[in-house]
């Protein structure tokens, strides 16, 4: 039997680097650790529209590194289906987002 002396749970901050933002933001991210495996969710809300793509757009600011790549997904305000994530480190990486969409939630896990 394992005890779970390593449970935390918070808030995180994502960073969006080299995305195509329209009009101003609210980025929110929360997580829960449980030893090893670590659950994130994360919101990006723009006033018009958020755009990435492949190979040059990231989001920083996961609280954990994971151990080993691992994967997520995103979807937007409409529950349809952006692509999936890529994490590595501590840094998502999303498929192309086409610049249609003002609010996207992503989610995922890994282990540290």
């Amino acid at each position: 039997m394992t005890d779970l002396d390593d449970y935390r749970e918070g808030d995180w901050t994502p960073v969006l680097v080299g995305w195509t933002v329209v009009g101003a933001t609210t980025l929110t991210g929360t997580y829960t650790k449980i030893g090893r495996l670590v659950f994130w969710t994360m919101s990006l809300v723009a006033a018009t529209s958020l755009a990435a793509a492949a190979a040059t757009s990231s989001v920083t600011g996961l609280p954990f590194t994971a151990g080993v790549n691992a994967t997520g997904h995103i979807v937007d305000s409409n529950i349809t289906d952006r692509g999936g994530v890529l994490v590595l480190g501590a840094t998502i990486y999303p498929m192309t987002i086409a610049a249609t969409a003002a609010t996207l939630k992503g989610s995922g896990t890994f282990s540290v």
